[in-house]
């Protein structure tokens, strides 16, 4: 019975930390990608000229 309980507890104990450590990395992973998103938009405005940029604001706002 005690051998029942502990291979039980460590095999509980294993799924915890696999499910843990995977967890922590998707949430990375998705963080990132937020974290390349936004400076893929910062990029892209910081490359328009003035004039080209306030064309694609006044677009924008029409519709």
């Amino acid at each position: 019975m005690i051998a029942k309980l502990s291979r039980r507890n460590t095999l509980t104990t294993a799924l915890f930390w696999t499910t843990k450590k995977f967890t922590e990395n998707l949430t990375t992973k998705i963080c990132t990608f937020k974290q390349l998103y936004i400076q893929a938009i910062i990029d892209y405005i910081s490359g328009m000229t003035d004039h080209f940029a306030i064309d694609i604001f006044n677009e924008m706002i029409t519709y």
